[in-house]
């Protein structure tokens, strides 16, 4: 049976504190698209911000792939500043005679226009509202995929991009409890009709989720494996983290000393992911199936220079070089 009792002041000021401690922190900014997901982890933050002295922005993407896009955000717009919550639009001008992987790519600009305006407004902090049936939904995704443990791990709930924190206080809780809280308050949501077209892969997992869970296996039951996957995740990414600072002399050009390669393969090849990520400028990490294939050019020895994610690695008998790929560099592409 679905979960619909509200969620509280104190409740929601607890799965605050279980991203991170907000003291120091002055204003943050939520992504709202107008769901009924968004709309209610917005209302609460306000509330939250308010007792707190934390401003809060709302950040609504204008993505123009529905002819009723501008009009929705600026409903958005309206039902925010009638409880005091500043909203700005962001406007994406897609390119209609792309067809494929849509989502993905409304994403990725989503991602960007709000990543760039936090920085140009110095915000340090971005909440996303994913909830326990996404996370249940990715975990579904990744397996159907052969992921990593780190893609079993799916979403953590704060997340460190090139500065930019993404938090998600809403990662442990159902989507049913989010839709009761936004009924006590008699607020409206819109919905998405992209929701349930089944030509996208995450309607169709969703719609799988249904009859799993009629066998036992629950978003919660999901969402607390991928818990479990993440703890695991954390210490690696740890480990990770002090090689890095250990075997990588920092410059515009990054060179990786020869200590690198002796680490636990599982550990190098985290950090080289991360390496890849930060070099290339790039929300995610390169694919395991290409990183892979990069880790095992490094360890045969040869020298020359490979690219992947926008990054170019040369090795030289000196150690390993990382930097931005130039447009105009001869190289073998690791990602193809």
């Amino acid at each position: 049976m679905p979960q619909t009792n509200p969620i509280g002041e104190a409740e929601f000021s607890t799965l605050m504190t279980s991203c991170e401690d907000f003291a120091q922190v002055s204003q943050i900014a939520v992504a709202v698209s107008g769901g009924a997901d968004s709309l209610c982890l917005a209302i609460m933050l306000q509330a939250w911000g308010a007792e707190r002295g934390v401003e809060v922005t709302a950040l609504t993407v204008d993505h123009g792939l529905r002819k009723e896009s501008r009009g929705e955000a600026e409903q958005v717009k309206t039902w925010l500043e009638a409880i005091g919550l500043k909203q700005h639009i962001l406007t994406w001008a897609p390119n209609k005679h792309q067809t494929t992987a849509v989502q993905a790519r409304a994403r990725k600009a989503r991602y960007a226009l709000m990543s760039d305006w936090c920085q140009a407004q110095g915000v340090d902090h971005l909440f996303l509202a994913h909830h326990q049936d996404d996370q249940a939904e990715t975990v579904l995704m990744r397996l159907k995929k052969q992921s990593t443990l780190y893609g079993f791990g799916a979403m953590a709930l704060a997340r460190d991009v090139h500065g930019l924190k993404l938090c998600r206080p809403l990662l442990n809780v159902p989507k049913s409890r989010l839709i009761a809280t936004l009924k006590t308050k008699g607020q409206h949501w819109i919905e998405d009709p992209s929701n349930h077209n089944t030509d996208f892969e995450r309607v169709r997992v969703r719609a799988l989720l249904v009859d799993l869970a009629k066998q036992g296996v629950s978003a919660d039951r999901l969402s607390g494996a991928a818990t479990s996957a993440r703890l695991v995740c954390d210490v690696l990414d740890k480990a990770a983290d002090r090689l890095v600072d250990i075997a990588v002399e920092p410059g515009k050009t990054l060179k990786i000393t020869p200590d690198f390669l002796n680490a636990p393969p599982r550990i190098y090849e985290r950090a080289l992911s991360k390496i890849l990520r930060d070099v290339g400028g790039n929300v995610y990490p390169p694919s395991p199936d290409k990183l892979r294939r990069l880790r095992a050019w490094l360890e045969s020895g040869e020298h020359g220079a490979r690219t992947l994610a926008g990054v170019l690695v040369r090795t030289k008998a000196s150690g390993i070089y990382v930097s931005v790929e130039s447009p105009r560099q001869n190289c073998k592409k690791t990602d193809k």
